[in-house]
């Protein structure tokens, strides 16, 4: 009887799979929304952040989420990425610390049975076959330097990045049990199917809430989760103004730097424009933009710190 109760017991135990993710918004969410899938089927999902982004995330207070968090040291604790004394010093940082602790966190639980770690795929760094200057890629067009990420056409504007996370984590990509790409078939076709030849690997996007996909989760309409501070009413409140479908959404991200000249063409750009604008520029840059560019476009763009990309996407007018 005890045995039986034992295979019971064993038999009926949820997998548990966690999943670590890099620290910033844009890898943040894309894993968020894959864990509520797996937890969806039926499977024990812990999202893994660093200890300073922890702190600093919003729960959205509508969100049906559930999906257990928890953290790691990036060495940082108390300013996360801010905190660090470059870039460089808080990659080299994170690499030691961060996988230090993660280790130490996977042999505390000791339950764990299977690990998903976000990496920079999008980038294209998959052993790319090149034409002269070209890069070719099956199933798409030859792409000139230019086309490309600034992380591969100009390795030294991230250095740090492109060293540590851009190409070393190809280093071991043949010991893993599956590629998963934040992408769907449909779209690449065949180079889904070109990488698929080298890899097992599986598309799983797009990696949106169910509502606005199969529905097939209900009540997912939420991220969850944002590391900045929304400003979701006055941004939806300007929104609710103009008609839908007239507003161009900018956002650039938490990890670009622009130089400033670059900052103030892309600001003459949206002036020159015909368009509405909803420009979404990070506390730390809005010292870059021309001045008076504010109030010189009131009437046209409204320029916020954050502003959570599903929400103006998804947005009707009232």
């Amino acid at each position: 009887m005890e045995n039986n109760e034992k295979k019971a017991s064993a038999s009926s135990k949820l997998a548990h799979c966690l999943v670590l993710s890099y620290p910033v918004q844009s890898h943040i969410n894309p894993l968020l929304q894959f864990s509520k899938r797996l937890e969806h089927k039926g499977i024990k999902v812990t999202l893994v952040t660093t200890y300073f982004i922890s702190k600093s995330l919003h729960r959205d207070p509508s969100s049906s989420n559930s999906i257990a968090l928890e953290t790691i040291s990036d060495g940082y604790d108390e300013g996360g990425y801010a905190q660090a004394e470059s870039d460089q010093a808080y990659v080299d940082r994170f690499w030691q610390i961060g996988v230090q602790t993660f280790t130490e966190l996977v042999e505390r639980m000791n339950d764990v049975d299977c690990i998903v770690i976000y990496h920079h795929v999008n980038k294209g760094l998959i052993k790319l076959p090149l034409t002269g200057d070209q890069v070719l890629l099956p199933g798409l067009p030859p792409l000139d330097p230019q086309d490309t990420p600034s992380f591969i056409n100009t390795p030294a504007s991230y250095p740090a990045f492109f060293d540590k996370i851009v190409t070393r984590q190809f280093s071991n990509i043949d010991k893993a049990d599956w590629i998963l790409c934040n992408n769907f078939y449909e779209l690449e076709k065949e180079v889904t199917e070109w990488l698929g030849k080298h890899w097992l690997l599986r598309t799983i996007g797009p990696t949106l809430p169910s509502k606005y996909l199969d529905k097939q989760i209900e009540d997912d309409k939420e991220y969850g989760f944002n590391i900045f501070e929304p400003n979701i009413e006055s941004g939806m409140k300007w929104l609710n103004d103009r008609a839908n479908g007239s507003v161009v959404y900018v956002s650039v991200g938490r990890v670009a730097t622009l130089k400033i000249e670059e900052l103030e063409e892309l600001a003459w750009g949206l002036k020159a424009s015909d368009k509405y604008f909803l420009w979404a520029v990070r506390e730390s840059e809005q010292s870059k933009l021309p001045e008076n560019f504010s109030n010189e476009t009131s009437q046209k763009g409204f320029v916020v710190n954050w502003c959570p990309q599903l929400g103006v996407l998804a947005h009707e007018a009232t």
